[in-house]
């Protein structure tokens, strides 16, 4: 082995060793925060309204009408007792979730909100409050109020003061 820069290797071989350790310990660390520090979370993204809603009473019960679907739907799944059809009744219910989260869209668009992600905030803050949410974050490099990654806010000037509760929420 002549013309071989010993130097070199011996960096090399440095650089490898404490590479190794970095991600060891980055795994450890995440393990650390998934287990002592996430919150659990779903994830939800943007869902379509439906043409033409209206905010009356009967879009108002339709999402009543929907949570009695989902309850149904866990009592079935609740009785399951083997895997396929476990699976199956767990299918059936997330469908009956998903049914009322489209019901409850519906009616927040036609009240005239096409923006939840503030009220989700406030609800999740009076969670926190009474100990149901103790976790930091839903997930890694989730957004808050400060320094959101994923959402831009761009208040849009409405009557009755509301640009002004909106800033007030975010803290401008």
């Amino acid at each position: 082995m002549r013309n071989v820069n010993w130097g070199c290797l011996a960096f090399l071989a440095v650089a490898l060793i404490i590479d190794a350790f970095a991600v060891w310990a980055a795994s450890s660390l995440a393990r650390w925060m998934i287990e002592y520090d996430m919150q659990d979370c779903v994830i939800l993204g943007s869902v379509a309204t439906f043409d033409g809603v209206a905010p009356d009473k009967a879009q108002a019960l339709k999402v009543l009408e929907e949570a009695s679907e989902v309850y149904n739907a866990w009592q079935v799944w609740d009785e399951c007792r083997d895997d396929e059809a476990k699976a199956e009744c767990r299918q059936s219910l997330m469908e009956e979730c998903a049914d009322v989260v489209q019901a409850t869209v519906n009616l927040v668009k036609a009240c005239g909100c096409d923006d939840m992600r503030l009220h989700l905030m406030d609800c999740e803050d009076r969670n926190r409050k009474r100990g149901r949410i103790t976790g930091s974050k839903p997930y890694p490099d989730a957004c808050g109020r400060e320094g959101c990654k994923r959402f831009v806010f761009v208040p849009i000037p409405r009557p009755y003061g509301v640009l002004s509760k909106i800033k007030a929420k975010i803290g401008a």
